[in-house]
C-alpha cells in the first residue's frame, strides 16, 4: 500500500483551525502592508484589501458564482468520465495479459505529448462549448487513476489470493474480494491528484477559447489590467480546489477505513 508519506492527509481539530486562522491573519496583514509600505500601483499588485471587496461583491452580486457554475461541470464531467475509464482500462490491463502487452505501452507513450497542447485541437473538434473544455479535463486526469490502479492491483496480497486459489476461487471472486479492495488505498491517491488535474484543464481550455467560466474572466481582467479581479478570481480556484481534494479524502476514508 502507498505510504503515508506519499500522501497528505488532512485531520483537523480546533488547536489546528486556529494556526489556520492565526497564519490566514498574518498572511494578509504581511500583503496589505508590504503593498502599501511600497506604494505598488494596483496594476501590479493589488492590496488584501482590494481583492477581498471584489471577491465578495462578485459573489454576491453573482458573477462569480454564475461562471463558478460553468467551470465547476467542466471539472466534475471531465473528472468522473476520465476516472471512471481509467479504472475500468486498469482493471482490464492487469487482468488481461494481451491488453497489458500490446496497448498498455502506446497508453503510456501517449504521455509524452503536453496536454495543455490539445486544447486548441479539441476546441476544433468539440467546439466552444463545454465540451471541448470536459475533453480536456478527461485526458488531464486519465493517466494518474489509470497508473495507480494497475499499480494497486499488480501489489495486491499474494498470501490472500494463493488462500483463495487454494480453495478453486475464480479470477473474477480473486478481483472482487482481494485486488480491488486492496487496490482503492492507490485508486483514491490517483483521485485526489486527479480532482486538481482537472480544475487545471478545465481553466487551461477556457483561456483558449469560452465565453463563460472562471478561466474566461482571468482572460478577460488580464486585459482590462484589473490585477484585484484576477487575484480573487484566483482565490476561488485555490478555494474550490481545496474542498474537492478534502472531498475526495474524506470518501476515502469512509471507503478504505482499514488504513
Amino acid at each position: 500500500m502507498p505510504s503515508d508519506e506519499g500522501r497528505i492527509s488532512v485531520r483537523w481539530n480546533a488547536r489546528d483551525i486556529g494556526l489556520l486562522l492565526l497564519t490566514f491573519v498574518v498572511i494578509v496583514a504581511l500583503w496589505e502592508g508590504i503593498v502599501r509600505a511600497f506604494n505598488i500601483s494596483d496594476n501590479i499588485f493589488p492590496t488584501a484589501s482590494d481583492v477581498g471587496l471584489y471577491l465578495f461583491s462578485n459573489i454576491v452580486d453573482g458573477t462569480f458564482l454564475s461562471h463558478f457554475k460553468v467551470t465547476f461541470i467542466e471539472t466534475i464531467g471531465g473528472f468522473v468520465i476520465g476516472s471512471l475509464g481509467a479504472i475500468v482500462l486498469g482493471v482490464l490491463v492487469s487482468e488481461i495479459r494481451w491488453i497489458n502487452n500490446l496497448i498498455y505501452p502506446y497508453i503510456l507513450a501517449t504521455q509524452a505529448v503536453p496536454k495543455v497542447a490539445l486544447a486548441p485541437l479539441f476546441l476544433i473538434w468539440f467546439g466552444f462549448g463545454i465540451s471541448s473544455k470536459i475533453a480536456l479535463a478527461v485526458t488531464m486526469v486519465f493517466f494518474p487513476v489509470l497508473v495507480n490502479t494497475v499499480t494497486g492491483l499488480q501489489n495486491a496480497n499474494e498470501s490472500q489470493i494463493k488462500l483463495l486459489q487454494a480453495y478453486s476461487a475464480s479470477r473474477w471472486q480473486i478481483l472482487r474480494r482481494v485486488k480491488l479492495p486492496g487496490s482503492l488505498p492507490y485508486i483514491f491517491a490517483g483521485l485526489e491528484i486527479a480532482i486538481v488535474l482537472s480544475i487545471v484543464a478545465a481553466v487551461v481550455s477556457e483561456f483558449v477559447g469560452a465565453n463563460a467560466g472562471l478561466g474566461y474572466l482571468i482572460i478577460i481582467y488580464n486585459n482590462q489590467l484589473n490585477m484585484a479581479g484576477q487575484f480573487s478570481v484566483l482565490i476561488l480556484l485555490g478555494v474550490v480546489g481545496m474542498a474537492l481534494s478534502a472531498l475526495i479524502q474524506g470518501i476515502s476514508r469512509k471507503i478504505v477505513f482499514w488504513q
